[in-house]
């Protein structure tokens, strides 16, 4: 290779950065070897993310991204296109590993970056990565405080903003995170998009995941947790749409796993939620 011919570009540029790790991910490989299923939601979730980077996908944002092994890299302009196509884009590929039996966890980040076709790299990319690892904790897209402040500017400077604060919710320990699910009620509220109640099918995929898992992860506090929570997102859901509510019933997490409800009886379930005694 010559590398005095290579155009290398001038230096980082300021744009909004998403990482993302998919939850379970080694066990998720051992038992591909064994379930051709598993393999098959494994490359689908992964191909959402790496068609984001398709011309045609986006308009004007330029969203570039990368997916590798766990990880996922999902990058935009700095501009009003550019965050909200990089929203649009977390919540799909975050909303698709839920379809496909998986959890993923991430962080937004408005930063330096060199982002092209063949590196991604820079103190942008760190900080989201940090961020990911240290804070978010559950199977939540956390934001910075920098992409907070860079929000409130660009809030300041077009009309109208309300869609800013309508993607993100704050979070019991004080994190701001991107409201995932909330990608359902436009899709639910939208006939067009709605085609052939795809949204409500979606839901119902992650509906059954999410029993199956809160019901399976007996004997480990710290998936349960992860699972626990998302749980509550999607039973916050069904309680504020009707339309969700009409079709589909909360999950309760608490209940016994069903070997020993069928030894207990359905009158003897426990319901039992923390702090009660």
């Amino acid at each position: 290779m010559n590398v005095e011919n290579l155009e290398l570009p001038d230096g980082y540029s300021k744009r909004y950065i998403a990482f993302l790790d998919i939850l379970g991910f080694s066990d998720a490989i051992a038992k591909s070897q064994r379930n051709p299923e598993v393999f098959k939601k494994i490359y689908n979730a992964l191909d959402i993310a790496q068609t984001l980077s398709n011309p045609g996908t986006y308009g004007q944002g330029d969203v570039r991204a990368n997916a590798f092994s766990d990880s996922i890299i999902i990058s935009a302009e700095d501009s009003l296109f550019g965050i909200k196509e990089l929203v649009d884009a977390c919540e799909q590929v975050s909303v698709g590993i839920l379809a496909a039996g998986l959890l993923c966890r991430g962080a937004i980040h408005w930063g330096d970056l060199c982002h092209d076709e063949s590196y991604v790299f820079g103190p942008g990319l760190v900080k989201a990565y940090r961020m990911e690892s240290t804070q978010a904790v559950y199977p939540r897209i956390i934001v910075t405080r920098e992409l907070l402040e860079k929000m409130a500017e660009l809030a300041a400077q077009h009309e109208p903003s309300d869609w800013l604060g309508d993607m993100f919710r704050r979070d019991g320990d004080g994190c701001v995170y991107l409201d995932t699910l909330g990608w359902f009620e436009e899709l639910l509220n939208n006939e067009d998009k709605n085609e052939n109640g795809k949204g409500l099918k979606i839901l119902g995929l992650i509906r059954d995941f999410l029993e199956f898992s809160a019901n399976n992860f007996v004997d480990n506090p710290n998936l349960f947790s992860k699972y626990e929570w998302m749980i509550n997102e999607y039973n916050d859901l069904v309680s504020k749409n009707k339309i969700v509510a009409n079709s589909l019933e909360h999950i309760s997490q608490y209940h016994l796993p069903a070997e020993l409800a069928s030894i207990s009886g359905p009158d003897k379930l426990p319901s039992r939620r923390k702090g009660q005694k």
